[in-house]
């Protein structure tokens, strides 16, 4: 069993990893470096948007460093866990293969099975040698209300 406290806080720094990535673009007035594509002139109509970006958002360089950081443990984390996956691939593929090659050297041989006993069959319905008499409930009562008589119906 892992960490809960580790496991929540690699989920929130992956979350605001994840939400600078998101935020980055919009905190910058030339996200995509086109200011100098833009100077030359040779811009399109539909482009005219991309050159004159609006920053939406001011991040503090307090923020942009957490950002960054957080961002940069998100790739980490990205790499590590393609090659935990890799790495299990790799060995569920080898056993596989390593069962399949014990399998066909070693000629397998059905296990014993011994038979079941032959029991009789039933002759009636019920519990066989249980007692029988007015009450099949196995509760013995003591001599004295024994002899009681026997109710008429």
């Amino acid at each position: 069993m892992t960490n809960r406290v580790v496991d929540y806080c690699g989920f929130a720094v992956r979350f605001i990893g994840l939400g600078y990535l998101v935020l980055w673009p919009l905190s910058r007035p030339d996200p995509l470096g086109l200011a100098s594509f833009c100077r030359s002139g040779a811009f399109w109509r539909a482009a005219r948007f991309l050159c004159h970006w609006p920053q939406f958002v001011t991040l503090t360089p307090g923020l942009h460093l957490i950002g960054i950081m957080c961002l940069g443990w998100l790739a980490i984390w990205v790499v590590w866990r393609q090659a935990v996956r890799f790495r299990r691939a790799h060995a569920a593929r080898a056993n596989a293969a390593l069962a399949l090659s014990t399998r066909a050297a070693v000629p397998m041989r059905p296990a014993f099975v011994a038979p079941l006993p032959k029991i009789k069959p039933r002759s009636q319905f019920g519990l066989r040698g249980g007692p029988r008499g007015r009450s099949d409930s196995g509760i013995v009562l003591p001599a004295a209300t024994a002899k009681m008589p026997a109710q008429q119906d």
